[in-house]
């Protein structure tokens, strides 16, 4: 129904941001320390950062060392945001 799919699509915006906001700390962690973290229990161990947020689909975010980026083991894919 309607109601599902807004708190679907709003838990799908939260993931999102989690993911921006934890790059953005991946990128002062870089910047402070001149290295990349091996993993995003760096971030709070060296008070980067508070914690990491709460997955909102009950999975876990996690590092792609490859690729120096969050991901989320529920969503493999982004979300695609248009500006007009």
């Amino acid at each position: 129904d309607m109601q599902a799919r807004i708190l679907e699509r709003m838990r799908e915006i939260l993931l999102e941001k989690h993911i921006v906001d934890l790059e953005k700390a991946i990128s002062k962690y870089k910047k402070r320390y001149g290295v990349y973290p091996s993993c995003l229990a760096d971030l709070v161990k060296r008070k980067v950062i508070k914690r990491i947020p709460k997955e909102p689909f009950g999975g876990r975010y996690y590092l792609d060392v490859k690729s120096m980026s969050v991901k989320s083991t529920t969503h493999r894919k982004r979300l695609e945001v248009y500006i007009n």
